[in-house]
């Protein structure tokens, strides 16, 4: 009779305990997996927007070349080196742009554009930190 009536008494405390620190370590699992998606999609959200930028200053820098401007006048140089200027039209976006004339009717344009970061945390160490988020178009403009 005594084993009928261990048998009906339930759980245990222990394992109860061991129950909810499965559940735990489930739950923690799941919290990581969605982390990690909603940093992917903000990733995605962000290269698509600095895809679009990119063609749009290349389209206008292509209508500039077609009014007569040379590749100095349309690149982002300084002392002699290309860098990442804030976009006037787009100021959440830096933008590289190399132009280089192939002949005089022909110019090859380079359009690099990234995020700009938005606080002192978001900064990255360097310049090529940031590389991997860069979306970069490249195109020959012809001129008439």
């Amino acid at each position: 009779m005594r084993s009928a009536l261990a048998a009906r008494r339930g759980f245990t405390l222990t394992e109860i305990l061991i129950a909810l620190a499965i559940l735990v370590i489930g739950m923690v699992g799941v919290m990581a997996v969605f982390a990690a998606a909603v940093d992917l999609h903000k990733r995605g959200v962000a290269q698509t927007s600095a895809a679009l930028v990119a063609e749009t200053i290349l389209e206008v820098n292509q209508a500039l070349a077609l009014e007569g401007k040379t590749c100095d006048e349309l690149s982002t140089r300084q002392g002699g080196e290309y860098v990442f200027k804030r976009s006037g039209s787009y100021p959440a976006y830096e933008c590289k742009i190399i132009c280089t004339e192939l002949n005089e009717r022909e110019y090859k344009m380079v359009v690099e554009v990234r995020m700009r970061p938005r606080g002192p945390r978001e900064k990255p160490s360097s310049d090529t930190e940031m590389e991997g988020d860069n979306v970069r178009f490249e195109t020959v403009l012809l001129r008439p």
